[in-house]
């Protein structure tokens, strides 16, 4: 399982940095601040007051700039964390003009700004002769209010945000967030301690566990780890030293792990020719052998296996590769189906099922036919002992059966002289010639064939006759 880790940046944004859909950060309200003084002109030596409120943040800090030139105070920690009251000022003389500005940390690390100012207009009079006595007394009185004691060699210790709220975190996981540590107290001051941390296992440092002489202003980051060994609420109190000491409460609730089961991608298959494995004609009593090519068209990584069957015409039978297993995508498979006509003649249908990959079916188709070629071929008279050539052509009618290669077979006294040799395909032709011999006088009958086409048949006829020789005297 991956991890989920919240790094708050001070002085900027916070970062939020998430390498798991497991977790999501606090959803944050709407931040918001609001800066006013109770009059925004007042006369010298006039009273006034300057507030802030606020929500939806995790910290504050406040600046001043004197008639828009000056910063007097800059980015100071407030020790409240989120909200100023500045009391009753009073005995401020004129002319001049200050503005205060509050700049406030969301919960996601988001700046929120607001500022209120208040001028303060020329007076004359003998009153005013010990104004600069005056004005320091009071800014020293403001200071001491806001910054912390008056001795500028106190530190004192401020950490934010608190409490320290975790978010559902599963078991033997864990979720990281930082606190911030500043020294709020004397110009002077240096800051230095360590944490401790009290209460349940499941919280740790991880990091700026102890701090070293730090100046007036924001400190170290602390990193806290929250990672629960078991189901259920936890709690600990993180103790900080130095100055007056700093508790901050810390909880969480750990939760039984999120199980994200991902299914293993499946083959597909893919069989060709679609939707039918044509035969054509073929003889009854014959064959014929024609394949499918199984392919699996899932995704890369992923096999295939699976069984073939036929149903629907026993005349359609699967001879070879009907099983297949383990089929990469790379890998093309070879079904070999046979078609051998029974029966009737005529055209044959079957369905072939593919199984594996999502399944598949095909559909094959035949047509059977009885085929006969014959023919006669009459020699006539031919003397005994003497051979007569004759020639005649046979033709394949079918214009889808393939009658093949082969020879004539002729039976004595007939014989093939010459074009013995056959190829038939559909509608294709062949001249033969035959020679008849008689060894003796009479009619000679014989039945002739090709040699790969048992449904073929040639008559041959002759008649052989004696030669006679008269002398004839003179």
């Amino acid at each position: 399982m991956k991890r989920l880790n919240r790094i708050a940046i001070v002085g900027g944004s916070s970062l939020l940095i998430a390498s798991s859909v497991l977790f999501a950060p606090f959803s944050a309200l709407a931040a918001s601040i609001s800066a006013s003084v109770s009059a925004s002109t007042i006369n010298s030596l006039g009273d006034f007051r300057v507030t802030m409120t606020s929500s939806g943040v995790s910290s504050c800090t406040w600046s001043r700039l004197d008639n828009n030139t000056t910063w007097q105070w800059k980015d100071q920690p407030l020790p409240s964390g989120t909200a100023y009251d500045s009391g009753i000022i009073s005995g401020w003389a004129g002319p001049s003009t200050y503005e205060w500005q509050f700049n406030c940390t969301d919960g996601m690390g988001g700046q929120v700004f607001a500022a209120t100012s208040v001028t303060i207009s020329a007076e004359t009079g003998s009153i005013f002769g010990n104004i600069n006595d005056l004005l320091s007394s009071v800014i020293n009185s403001v200071i001491t209010n806001v910054v912390g004691p008056s001795n500028s060699t106190t530190p004192e210790i401020t950490v934010l945000p608190t409490p320290l709220v975790y978010p559902d975190t599963p078991t033997n996981e864990y979720y990281d967030m930082t606190l911030t540590v500043s020294n709020t107290g004397g110009a002077g001051s240096l800051l230095t301690g360590s944490l401790m941390i009290s209460g349940d296992p499941a919280f740790s440092c991880i990091s700026g566990c102890s701090y070293t002489n730090v100046a007036p202003g924001i400190g170290p980051n602390v990193v806290i780890r929250f990672s629960p060994s078991t189901v259920g609420t936890k709690t600990a109190t993180l103790n900080f030293s130095g100055g007056s000491g700093a508790v901050v409460p810390a909880s969480g609730n750990g939760i039984a792990p999120t199980v994200v089961i991902v299914a293993a991608p499946n083959p597909v298959i893919d069989v060709s020719p679609v939707p039918t494995l044509f035969f054509y004609g073929v003889e009854m009593g014959d064959h014929r052998d024609k394949q499918f090519a199984v392919r699996n068209v899932g995704p890369a990584g992923t096999l295939l296996s699976g069984t073939v069957s036929v149903s629907g015409n026993p005349d359609f039978t699967c001879r070879s590769g009907c099983s297949y297993a383990n089929l990469s995508t790379t890998d093309v498979h070879y079904v070999t189906m046979r078609f051998t006509p029974q029966g009737a003649v005529g055209a044959k249908l079957g369905v072939v099922a593919f199984t594996g990959g999502g399944n598949a079916s095909r559909f094959v188709n035949g047509d059977a036919y009885i085929l006969s070629i014959s023919g006669n071929l009459d020699f006539s008279t031919v003397p005994v002992n003497q051979t007569k050539p004759m020639t005649f052509t046979v033709t394949n009618p079918s214009p889808v059966t393939d009658v093949g290669v082969g020879t004539i077979v002729v039976p004595p006294p007939f014989t093939c002289i010459s074009g013995c040799t056959y190829n038939l395909p559909p509608g294709g032709s062949h001249t033969f010639t035959i020679g008849y011999t008689p060894t003796s006088s009479g009619p000679h009958t014989g039945t002739g064939s090709l040699s790969g086409f048992p449904n073929s048949s040639f008559n041959f006829t002759g008649n052989g006759v004696q030669q006679y020789f008269r002398m004839q005297e003179p």
